[in-house]
């Protein structure tokens, strides 16, 4: 439906998917990039406990434990591009 306006202007309404975007508060937004970075660092802490101790129970001090750190990170950072390309795909649409 196009509305006229005089003198040959003519507009359209907006569209309602554009205005959903754009509606959504900035807290949302950083709700979403604060659980991402939460979550990459509970990551490098889990692997960092995990290598802790087996290195206690294994007697290997500090070999797992620096596995597990770097393990975590991987794990971590891993994720941190799966939601970033998650998020990347549903601005576009």
């Amino acid at each position: 439906m196009v509305k006229s306006l005089g003198n040959n202007i003519r507009t359209r309404p907006p569209d309602k998917d554009k205005k959903q975007k754009e509606k959504i508060p900035w807290q949302a937004q950083l709700g979403k990039y604060l659980g991402i970075t939460m979550h990459n660092g509970a990551m490098i802490v889990a692997g960092s406990l995990l290598g802790w101790y087996l290195d206690k129970k294994l007697n290997t001090s500090p070999f797992l434990l620096i596995l597990g750190v770097f393990g975590g990170a991987v794990a971590g950072f891993y994720y941190l591009i799966r939601a970033l390309e998650e998020l990347h795909k549903h601005s576009d649409e």
